[in-house]
């Protein structure tokens, strides 16, 4: 417990790896925490990538502006962004991944971004 109770606080999330098992000579069993991590942590060690989806007809220079203040105000990361820009019309989809970008972990991010397109973005 000392090793993790700084973890231990209302309002974190966490995650949490256990093992169940037998108590050594005595019945009943036991749990051994293993591992804690802040799930923000987690996030940021386990998204490979994160996929924005624009609407081609939806695409202007007042969405890329946008775009860019929006990556601005969150700062560097180390997440590689990718986006999908689809035509439904004529059944096209164009797929980039920025060699310059990279996002942090952030729910705020995902929110504007999810707002400036209309669409859910992908956490890959």
């Amino acid at each position: 417990y000392l090793e993790f109770e700084k973890f231990f606080k209302p309002g974190l999330f966490l995650f949490v790896k256990a093992a169940v098992q037998e108590k050594y000579n005595q019945t009943g069993y036991e749990l051994n925490i293993q591992q804690v991590k802040l799930l923000t942590e987690l996030g940021n060690e386990l998204t490979r990538s994160v996929t924005v989806v624009f609407d081609a007809n939806a695409v202007s220079g007042y969405v890329i502006q946008d775009l860019e203040r929006i990556l601005g105000e969150h700062g560097p990361g180390r997440i590689p962004l990718k986006v999908l820009i689809t035509d439904s019309e004529n059944k096209l989809v164009v797929d980039a991944t920025s060699k310059k970008i990279r996002l942090p972990f952030k729910r705020e991010l995902f929110e504007e971004l999810e707002i400036l397109t209309g669409e859910k973005i992908r956490l890959n």
